[in-house]
């Protein structure tokens, strides 16, 4: 963890209301591609941890063989705009750092957070972000974090941050942080002080949002198929714990060798890259576990 220098504070343009104090209150088809001939896959099962499963038969070469673009999403009902589903004040250990924070429903799948009551008598620029990891004072940086915005010292918060990035169920994030960071000054004449750009307040969050799939389980894994020759990687007791992506793999037809919708595939991943794409990393491990989503993070984190 180093210390970064800000060069400007980037405000986040967004609705403003009046601030209120700090509560009581404790978020192209074609040839189906084979296993790339450098690619461990090419020359069988490429084991990924002592319980990981066998990489079963593939296609003759030159098969030609069409992907699967079914998409049955089976999105879960939205709760109802206004719903609070998180809230929280976090306070600096001092007590002189503190912003209330409550996470809301759109009504539409997406929440947002509404900040007031900021008050500190630290002198510097300031953040707050949402975090997947137990955050703690000193902690620096998170690269998962999200709904991050920052202010100008002296000044406040906006009085809403878009948590549209957390999706449908955005109980993988489990503290929200205050941050202050360096000046531009500061950084200028490398005078930036040791604490700036690490945590000063954080709050644990407790969520009271449905799981949008109750008792939800990876059941029978199907044999490898072209677009889904990826590696199951198990645990002890031989539930299915990751999927290794192998090359050429896409989501839909992963989702579907799983026996889930791909709407379930990108919960179990919340953070990871393909949610606005159909194509895969070749080498990501992608979390099959529900218990799993905070530590599933996007390719260029993990």
């Amino acid at each position: 963890m180093g210390t970064r220098a800000i060069g400007g504070v980037a405000v986040t343009a967004l609705a403003a209301f009046a601030l209120a104090g700090c509560s009581v209150f404790g978020a192209g088809h074609g040839a189906a591609p084979g296993p790339h001939p450098h690619d461990p896959h090419a020359h069988g099962p490429h084991a990924h941890g002592p319980h990981a499963s066998a990489n079963p038969s593939q296609p003759a070469a030159g098969t030609t063989t069409a992907p699967d673009t079914t998409v049955d999403e089976h999105e879960p009902a939205s709760l109802p705009r206004g719903t609070v589903v998180a809230e929280t004040d976090v306070t600096s250990p001092s007590g002189d750092t503190c912003a209330h924070v409550r996470v809301v429903s759109d009504g539409d799948g997406t929440f947002t957070a509404e900040l007031s009551g900021f008050r500190t008598t630290v002198s510097q620029p300031m953040s707050l972000e949402f975090r997947p990891s137990v955050a703690h004072q000193g902690d620096g940086y998170d690269l998962a974090s999200i709904g991050l915005v920052q202010w100008g010292a002296g000044g406040q918060p906006p009085t809403v941050d878009d948590l549209s990035e957390a999706g449908n169920d955005p109980s993988f994030l489990r503290s929200v942080v205050l941050i202050p960071l360096n000046t531009d000054a500061e950084a200028a004449a490398n005078t930036i002080p040791s604490w700036a750009n690490h945590v000063l307040a954080a709050a644990p969050l407790t969520w009271h949002v449905p799981s949008p799939y109750p008792g939800f389980h990876i059941g029978t894994i199907a044999a490898a198929v072209p677009y889904a020759y990826g590696t199951i990687v198990r645990d002890a007791t031989g539930k299915p714990v990751q999927y290794f992506v192998a090359h050429g793999d896409r989501a839909v037809t992963v989702a579907k060798r799983l026996g889930i919708t791909l709407a379930q595939l990108r919960w179990l991943n919340p953070q990871s890259g393909f949610h606005e794409r159909d194509w895969l990393d070749e080498g990501d491990l992608l979390n099959l576990d529900p218990n799993g989503r905070s530590e599933a993070v996007s390719p260029s984190q993990g």
